[in-house]
This record gives C-alpha cells, structure tokens and sequence, in this order.
C-alpha cells in the first residue's frame, strides 16, 4: 500500500475544514428567515372592504445583525432592534424604535413572509396584539422588494 505524501494528504483535506458559520452572514450563526438585507418600499395597503393603497415611495429598510433602520430619500427616519420567531407560522417580527420621540422603546408586533425577493410585512392597525395571518381584517401590509448589491 502506497503512502501519501504529507502535502498531497494536506491538499485533499484542507477543502473539507471550513467555517461552521452560515455564507454571507459575516460568522453570523443567527438564522431570521431570510430576513437580512435591504428592502425596498414598493407598496402598502390595507385588506378587506376599505382597502387603502399607499403607492412607491423612496423608502428603504434594512436589517442586519439585530438592528433595522428605515430610510427616506436616503436620510434615517427610524431606526431599533429586531427580533424575529421563525419556528411559528406565519414568521413573527418585532421592531423597537430606539430614535427619541413618540415611537422610543415601542415595540411593533408584525408576521412576515419572503417569497422568492419579496418581502410583505403585516401589522394590526390602532391596537396591539401581532396579525394572526395576511387574510385578516384591521391590518397594514407592505410589500417589498430586495436591494441588489
């Protein structure tokens, strides 16, 4: 029987260790559904019989690594932490806004779904309590798409 030669051996071994840490997420064990990146706004509206449709404008959202921050025209509105629950259906999200004002230490309670580079987002509107699903009355979805680097 033949014997490798130390280099050989380490050539064919080295490929096989590697980092335990998810690609893309910068040693980043934390899984949020897909949720990381930037999105941008693409619409928003209410569901049911009084169906309210709020066009695109130039509003973006980012997530990373714990913290949001929300966009308009390039200039940070609102900006917190995130926590998201993957192991229920639909995906839950919770934003606290850490910008001084009325919204400070206020947490949002929302379901989310990513479908391929879209991300809709759903709230209760005017009472607390987090949607149960999108087909609900009483709340606000938004649509968006994913920045592209």
């Amino acid at each position: 029987m033949r014997r490798l030669s130390l280099p050989l051996a380490a050539l064919l071994v080295v490929p096989l260790l590697g980092s335990d840490a998810p690609k893309g997420y910068d040693g980043e064990a934390v899984w949020d559904g897909g949720l990381q990146g930037t999105w941008k706004f693409v619409m928003g509206g209410t569901a049911g019989d009084a169906t309210v449709n709020v066009p695109a404008i130039p509003i973006v959202q980012a997530f990373r690594r714990g913290r949001w921050e929300c966009r308009h025209n390039g200039r940070i509105v609102d900006e917190g932490v995130y926590a998201t629950d993957t192991s229920r259906n639909p995906t839950c999200l919770d934003e606290t806004s850490t910008v001084e004002g009325q919204a400070t230490g206020k947490t949002r309670k929302l379901i989310y779904r990513i479908d391929g580079e879209t991300l809709r987002t759903a709230v209760r509107l005017g009472e607390d309590g987090r949607p149960e699903s999108f087909d609900e009355g009483g709340i606000y979805i938004i649509t968006w798409k994913r920045v592209k680097k």
